[in-house]
């Protein structure tokens, strides 16, 4: 944030000529601004995104600024959530300054843990006793990923991390923030398991780990599909992709942690 601005308007200087259909986006229906359609879009042409009821984000790429117009339900503090959790991640994907997943990671060592799974799949109880452990975050839901020569990296996002989902609520400030990138060495892909079932690491390989990735995408934009694809398929490729089977249970989480930990500290040592 340090290399951005936000700045609040009273109006727009001049109306979008267009405004997509409204769709559900993080529980509240929202649509698109902008002069162009979004894959014909310039990297240097400003956009929006209208929040209903809520707040209108407009992007100026030239000047790196986020500008704001108040809808009537705005709040400083869902301000923050829209520009931190959605907005950004948006604006980076689209710049393809960043690859953005839906996924949690925190440190081991010296390298970056990512945890994926479907919504309400544990990754974010799991991430935080991760953190209560001592481990650094580096995201809680939307990890940037960037790719030097066939080495990730996890970019560190923002230092908060959201336990209990509150809706529209960065959640709680984590202490133990990364301080810059880490090379991803492991990708776990949690699947719920009942209570007394024993905890499962399996290796995916070829569909399954290609799926584990490109279905953790933080935005699924029709016409990033072909790009998405082949990123992805190189990212499988490179990067060991585990299925992790969690039980169901936060009295287990000790386990987890001591079984995870253990198997990446293996992976480090190849």
């Amino acid at each position: 944030m340090s290399l951005l601005q936000v700045r609040e308007r009273s109006m727009l200087q001049k109306p979008f000529l267009l405004k997509s259909p409204w769709v559900e986006l993080w529980g509240r229906r929202a649509r698109y601004l902008c002069d162009r359609p979004i894959h014909a879009a310039d990297p240097l042409l400003g956009w929006g995104l209208e929040i209903e009821d809520l707040v209108t984000l407009i992007w100026q790429p030239e000047e790196r600024r986020v500008e704001y117009i108040r809808g009537k339900h705005f709040t400083s503090q869902k301000l923050r959530y829209w520009v931190l959790h959605a907005f950004l991640p948006l604006v980076f994907e689209l710049e393809g300054r960043w690859r953005m997943l839906h996924a949690g990671a925190v440190s081991v060592g010296g390298s970056a843990l990512v945890f994926t799974a479907p919504s309400y799949g544990g990754k974010s109880t799991l991430t935080g006793y991760f953190l209560k452990r001592g481990h650094r975050l580096f995201s809680d839901d939307a990890l940037a990923i960037e790719k030097r020569d066939s080495t990730y990296y996890a970019i560190p996002s923002y230092p908060f991390h959201r336990p209990y989902r509150k809706v529209e609520s960065l959640g709680e400030q984590a202490g133990n923030f990364a301080s810059g990138p880490a090379e991803i060495r492991a990708l776990y892909r949690l699947e719920r398991i009942n209570t007394g079932t024993d905890i499962e690491i399996e290796a995916l390989q070829g569909i399954g780990k290609f799926k584990a990735l490109y279905e953790s995408a933080f935005v699924d934009f029709d016409f990033l599909k072909r790009e998405r694809f082949a990123y992805f398929s190189d990212m499988a490729r490179a990067l060991p992709v585990y299925r992790l089977a969690v039980p169901w249970d936060r009295n287990r989480l000790p386990e987890v942690h001591e079984a995870v930990t253990a198997h990446f500290e293996g992976i480090e040592k190849r």
